[in-house]
């Protein structure tokens, strides 16, 4: 069975969202609110490994606190005045000696489509970070392949409709799904995925009459105009099994950025891989191992960037070129997320994978030459 990718997912579906609400007028009534909701539901095994771990369900309960944007900044009108907050979660994993429970936090973003006076339709998109209680362990806790380390990254895609009591009051229902893994920093790295139903009640923390009825127009704090954008990154990956080689992949990437409306970015370009762990995957391949060459890879990759105000995420898709590893397929994703330092200079975050299989974490930084 296929491994879920909830990452590119989730980015398909920011980039498909904004197309509902181009045309909206951007007036809009700005509140903020809090939501105490339960979920249950079941582990869903994503490999025949993780079979001995999925028979389990899955109980957990979410406050999330969220505040519509104020329709002061370029995307806020473009995205449908969504609501941004964050929540906090615990889940009981079902199987206390192998997985214990899950302890998170996680910056979140909501799109309402579909609203009435009575009735509304969300969908809640969220990626941040949880505490594991229980990691493998080839000694105390061989089994759990799915999780190496306590703390990991956790992404949530949600569906719920809320249906009005009051003024002050909501109930909600709905069905989500949540990734945990670690994006390879250790292995084993199967990941959780659950999916679970929702039952909550949200309460209005205010409810203001102020309406925005104009958008600030000053000048994006992202360049606006096609350029060219320098980055490079270092990464953290554990190879072969757990225990495995640990090495320190480097980035190297040009890209070409087009900026659409200051909305969205088309970008394409060139990577550089320097990357040691090929003379472990060429090993076990038997094949000969030749020091510096079989170190680099060359690749080009296209994507897309949704610039939320100095905070950025994007997806790329990219094909070797040159000295593709042995073992892995010949296209890779990157996904990953940006923040602004200066006008021309970003620090930035991102997962590369090969289709269904992470690769690795690496951290780094982005010059725009205008």
């Amino acid at each position: 069975m296929r491994k879920t990718n909830l990452i590119p997912i989730v980015v398909s579906v920011l980039c498909a969202i904004p197309s509902v609400y181009a045309q909206n007028s951007p007036v809009k009534l700005q509140n903020s609110y809090l939501v105490l909701s339960t979920l249950a539901g079941k582990l869903i095994p994503h490999s025949d490994t993780l079979r001995p771990l999925g028979n389990v369900y899955v109980l957990g309960t979410r406050l999330t606190w969220a505040n519509q944007v104020k329709g002061d900044k370029q995307w806020h009108a473009f995205h449908g005045f969504p609501h941004v907050g964050i929540s906090l979660i615990y889940i009981d994993l079902g199987d206390s000696k192998r997985l214990g429970y899950a302890l998170g936090m996680q910056p979140l973003i909501k799109y309402i489509p579909i609203s009435s006076k009575n009735l509304s339709v969300n969908i809640d998109i969220g990626l941040g970070i949880a505490y594991l209680t229980k990691k493998y362990s080839g000694i105390n806790n061989p089994e759990n392949v799915a999780i190496s380390t306590h703390l990991n990254y956790w992404g949530t895609l949600g569906i719920s409709s809320g249906i009005k009591i009051n003024s002050k009051l909501k109930l909600q229902a709905g069905f989500e799904t949540n990734h945990v893994s670690n994006g390879a920093i250790r292995k084993p790295n199967y990941g959780l995925n659950l999916w679970a139903f929702t039952l909550g009640m949200n309460y209005a923390i205010s409810d203001e009459a102020r309406r925005v009825i104009e958008m600030n127009e000053s000048k994006s704090t992202n360049p606006t105009n096609p350029h060219l954008a320098i980055g490079v990154g270092l990464g953290v990956k554990e190879t072969g099994g757990a225990g495995g080689p640990v090495y320190l992949p480097l980035t190297l990437s040009g890209q070409y950025i087009i900026p659409k409306n200051g909305f969205y970015s088309i970008t394409f370009g060139l990577d550089v891989f320097h990357d040691k762990s090929t003379r472990f995957h060429r090993e076990l391949r038997h094949l000969a191992y030749t020091s510096p060459n079989d170190d680099w890879q060359i690749g080009a990759a296209s994507g897309i960037i949704l610039p939320l105000e100095r905070l950025s995420f994007y997806a790329m898709l990219g094909t070797y070129l040159y000295n593709s590893n042995p073992r892995l397929p010949g296209v890779y994703q990157k996904v990953g997320v940006r923040y602004l330092l200066t006008k021309c200079l970003q620090i930035q975050t991102e997962l590369k994978t090969h289709l269904n299989t992470a690769d690795h974490v690496e951290l780094g930084l982005v010059v725009a030459l205008e």
